[in-house]
């Protein structure tokens, strides 16, 4: 028996605590983003494809015909040449009859470097839900993190995704523009999100990596991190800032390293969304305190 190989640190969207783990790649291959491990980590691997078809395999043997959702780790899998993430769903679907969803992270430039027949060929093939960090909407925000796109970038980049078929599950991170940028951040955010209108909206709340450049820089007070008011003043901008959409979005901001726990759908929700947030600046002992906060 040989087990399925993961390799530490492990991260999946909260969405995908009930899916079966499958390792496709090592690490991240865009590592220079400043507030996360992958720049602290360094390393970035495309595992063989043999070996990620013997782990479906050895899941099969262990858990049954039943898998319902795959998730490919790690962080954005979609780098991986069409040609295996095809094979890799065909594997998948044959021995997991029932198989709904595979997703999988995606940074905005590998959706750049796929072509709309081959995003088409991906939904096609089952591999329907991709997970992509977008970050901010604010491209000086996005050069100072050192995220290798732009806003248009990325408006692009999941445009081309939506055009396909494809379902998206987009995520920006609260505070990442630091109280200096805290404004146009919040502001250009919303404007993305109103300009590519993905399925799903997560939130999340920054937390430099343990040892990453933007945690240096908090230590030496070149960057000034959001106050727990700051945060839920700057979710409240966001929110304000989203604008009609082609579909309706499922927001939610449920990750541990948030303050509050939010959910609701856009633009439906805004309105509710924005009291609840009121009443945790009114009550700011109902908020997730600090030591509770996690990546």
């Amino acid at each position: 028996m040989t087990p399925l190989y993961y390799e530490e640190p492990l991260y999946r969207p909260p969405s995908e605590a009930g899916s079966l783990l499958i390792q496709a790649t090592v690490g991240c291959s865009w590592a220079h983003c400043t507030y996360c491990i992958s720049s602290v980590a360094g390393r970035f691997a495309l595992r063989p494809l043999a070996d990620i078809q013997a782990d479906l395999a050895e899941a099969r043997r262990l858990y049954g015909p039943q898998v319902a959702k795959i998730f490919l780790l790690a962080q954005n899998a979609l780098v991986m040449p069409p040609a295996d993430l095809l094979q890799i769903s065909a594997a998948a679907h044959e021995l997991f009859p029932g198989l709904q969803q595979i997703s999988l992270y995606a940074h905005p430039l590998d959706l750049l470097h796929k072509t709309p027949a081959e995003l088409r060929a991906l939904d096609a093939a089952g591999m329907s839900l991709l997970y992509v960090g977008l970050e901010s909407g604010h491209d000086e925000v996005l050069r100072r993190v050192k995220k290798h796109s732009t806003a248009e970038k990325s408006i692009r980049a999941c445009r081309r995704a939506l055009d396909a078929g494809l379902r998206l599950s987009c995520t920006v991170i609260i505070g990442l523009g630091g109280k200096e940028l805290t404004r146009v951040h919040a502001r250009d955010t919303g404007r993305m999100i109103s300009a590519i209108s993905p399925h799903y909206l997560g939130c999340l709340t920054l937390m430099p990596y343990p040892g990453s450049e933007l945690d240096r820089g908090v230590a030496r007070g070149t960057f000034k991190a959001l106050s727990t008011r700051e945060v839920l003043e700057e979710y409240c901008l966001l929110l304000e800032n989203i604008g009609p959409l082609e579909r309706p979005c499922i927001f939610r901001a449920n990750h541990a390293s948030n303050y509050l726990s939010l959910a609701g759908d856009l633009p439906a929700d805004r309105d509710r969304l924005m009291q609840q947030i009121a009443a945790a600046q009114s009550h700011p002992e109902t908020l997730r305190p600090e030591t509770w906060r996690a990546l």
